[in-house]
């Protein structure tokens, strides 16, 4: 390999070892509502993060927190979710972890798939779950804590998700590139070195 072919695939190594690697954008977004004040004539209130991988629609985590004077103050990390396509339908449940019979169960009228956020399915905003039809069916977000006797459950009045945080990938990777540049530099040396030795050698002569 010549000395300047050498060079131009060093140069290229380096080149892609600063370009960023393809990866998906993750997005937190804060959950603010409103409780039906008929569930809770004394105030609650409930809110918090999710982190929600928009390229491929998986939850990453969550953390919300419900308080309420008749019930206390439970935080929810447990994190199932689904989604359906006909109607556009995304359901988020995220349970206590120290009973998961307690839960929050919230819908979204889009798929979580480039969800940039928005309002959730409340009662004031109530979402089909079928196509339109005589057997369409809507729905709404709620709390409801199943470990309690008799269960209670507290209706969403309304709320939405806002994103909070800038989208950005996860991790960039260069291997690729950094062992393309490894192998031009180390060919370059050893060529440098056997140049050297030769020209040590005639010099003996």
């Amino acid at each position: 390999m010549k000395f300047h072919q050498i060079c131009a695939a060093a140069a290229l190594g380096l080149c892609l070892i600063v370009t960023p690697a393809k990866a998906d954008t993750i997005t937190t977004f804060n959950l603010s509502t409103t409780i039906d004040p008929f569930d809770c004539i004394f105030g609650c209130t409930f809110g918090g993060n999710i982190v929600i991988n928009i390229t491929t629609g998986a939850v990453v985590s969550a953390g919300l927190t419900f308080v309420g004077p008749t019930i206390g103050s439970h935080l929810f990390t447990n994190i199932d979710f689904g989604s359906q396509t006909n109607p556009p339908l995304s359901r988020i449940t995220v349970a206590d972890p120290a009973d998961t019979t307690d839960r929050a169960i919230l819908f979204f009228p889009s798929t979580l798939i480039g969800y940039m956020g928005g309002p959730i399915c409340s009662e004031n905003a109530s979402c089909p779950t079928l196509p339109p039809g005589p057997s369409q069916q809507f729905i709404f977000s709620l709390v409801r804590f199943d470990s309690a006797d008799p269960d209670i459950f507290f209706a969403i009045l309304s709320g939405s998700l806002t994103p909070v945080a800038v989208p950005g990938p996860i991790a960039g990777a260069g291997l690729p590139g950094l062992l393309l540049a490894g192998g031009g530099l180390l060919a370059w040396w050893r060529r440098k070195w056997k140049t050297t030795a030769v020209a040590a050698a005639s010099s003996k002569y």
